[in-house]
């Protein structure tokens, strides 16, 4: 699978892709539903809430809040936040 901007399982996260943004939060690269809440520089995962079983909120780590997936971002938007800031090496 090659990449695709609006897959964040095909883009290529570096090293410091779960880091502390300043606001002791970090998205996952692994899944947008969920984000990293850090305690004393520990990364502790988190799981944003479900609507029900087929509406769960996104995380949006341009805001550090889940979302409704419809006033999210789009992906491509929340990969140029995450090359601005060394999370994602730019594949375009």
């Amino acid at each position: 699978m090659g990449f695709n901007i609006n897959d964040r399982s095909t883009w290529d996260w570096t090293d410091e892709a779960v880091t502390d943004d300043g606001k002791g939060y970090s998205l996952n690269p692994e899944d947008r539903h969920s984000f990293y809440q850090f305690k004393d520089g520990v990364p502790y995962l988190h799981q944003c809430p479900m609507e029900n079983a087929s509406d769960r909120l996104v995380f949006n780590p341009k805001l550090g809040v889940c979302v409704w997936s419809s006033d999210n971002d789009s992906d491509a938007d929340i990969y140029e936040w995450a090359v601005g800031r060394g999370l994602v090496k730019d594949q375009r």
